[in-house]
């Protein structure tokens, strides 16, 4: 039973360790894990460029439209002017200015559209920067917690590792290798505590035969359902 009682507390050791190490790795994943971030950096300069390119849209627009604008006033000036006084003429410049205040309508309408997407398009940037603030806002709130923890874990996980290596000289090496490949082939789990008979590690009946042996052999005893070694107090 010593060696079973030795060999439970060097797993129980073991588990602790694990359960840092895990707790470890999801903290450094915090601190490392920029997903979000890069997802928001290639949103931002997607939207940016969107907003190039609706600005040249834009500009491209207001140009047509300001040209439209004056070639209406130049026809207007040749309709109402006086200098035109043949009928045709006067005809051809009434059909070019309705031709002309169409498509300024067109391209009026176009940049209504070009700037609709301008204001749509930066709401969007407004609000990548924003949650990029909050971001580093947050990072910058959690990080001396975060750094503090993972000192604390790194320390403690140093002190079970020391009291592992006081703890192996008082275990036979074979044991242990038994134990190593027990933990490898269940999960962590390769002493399981016996208790009213039970064996906690497959919730199996012993029996009474095996759970005196467990109780009160010198040698490792294993529960005949799930093999792994049991540790009767």
């Amino acid at each position: 039973m010593v060696a079973a009682k030795l060999i439970f507390n060097l797993q129980t050791i073991d588990q602790e360790i694990q359960c840092l190490n895990k707790t470890m790795d999801e903290i450094q994943y915090k601190l490392n894990d920029k997903t979000r971030s890069l997802e928001l950096e290639k949103g931002l300069e997607s939207a940016n460029s969107e907003m190039q390119e609706e600005t040249l849209e834009r500009k491209r627009n207001e140009v047509e439209l300001i040209g439209f604008v004056e070639r209406i006033g130049e026809t207007d000036t040749k309709l109402y002017g006086g200098s035109v006084t043949s009928p045709r003429e006067l005809t051809n410049f009434q059909e070019e200015k309705i031709f002309l205040e169409k498509q300024k309508v067109i391209v009026e309408e176009n940049l209504f559209t070009v700037l609709m997407k301008l204001d749509e398009i930066q709401g969007k940037i407004h609000s990548i920067d924003e949650e990029i603030k909050q971001l580093a806002d947050q990072f910058a709130l959690e990080l001396p917690k975060l750094t503090s923890d993972l000192d604390l874990i790194t320390s403690q996980i140093n002190k079970l590792q020391t009291d592992r290596e006081k703890l192996l000289p008082f275990i036979p090496s074979a044991s242990v290798s038994t134990y190593e490949s027990l933990r490898n082939a269940k999960k962590g789990y390769a002493v399981a505590k016996v208790k009213r008979g039970l064996c906690e590690g497959c919730r199996i009946v012993l029996p009474n035969s095996e759970f005196i042996r467990a109780k009160n052999s010198t040698s490792l005893t294993y529960c005949s359902n799930c093999r792994r070694i049991l540790f009767a107090e």
